[in-house]
């Protein structure tokens, strides 16, 4: 397993991504919201040169909110995830531009970021949202 995170066009990744949300069509109506009024980064995931995944990052006041996240549905339960997820956790606080992430975390996905990210502290039962400090 060689995963890396590209930052790439917004475009060429929104293409990517959309390509792979054709894997599980109940996933996500599309790639980006482009509504956001947030700055908003598509982030590709690579397995060996090869896309399997996206991140959606939006970013302000401090903070940066991991807005979507989606591993190919033949490339999940293989540790793919975990490993992308604490990467990318990794690499936005390299960054040293934020205080902390949030999630908004659907509750059939609690168990997956409990153990792919230490310490997530809930924000809200009603909304799902979580928060990661830097």
């Amino acid at each position: 397993m060689t995963l890396k995170l590209l930052y790439v066009a917004q475009d060429e990744a929104k293409k990517i991504a959309d390509q792979l949300l054709e894997t599980d069509p109940e996933a996500f109506p599309r790639a980006m919201d482009g509504k956001s009024s947030r700055k908003q980064e598509c982030v590709l995931i690579e397995n060996n040169g090869n896309p399997i995944g996206f991140a959606n990052v939006t970013s302000g006041d401090g903070a940066c909110e991991i807005y979507r996240f989606f591993i190919a549905a033949d490339d999940r339960n293989s540790g793919f995830g975990k490993a992308a997820a604490n990467l990318l956790m990794e690499d936005l606080q390299a960054r040293k531009i934020y205080q902390g992430c949030y999630l908004e975390i659907a509750e059939d996905k609690i168990e997956f970021w409990n153990k792919a990210i230490n310490d997530l502290e809930l924000l809200s039962d009603d909304t799902g949202m979580h928060y990661k400090e830097f």
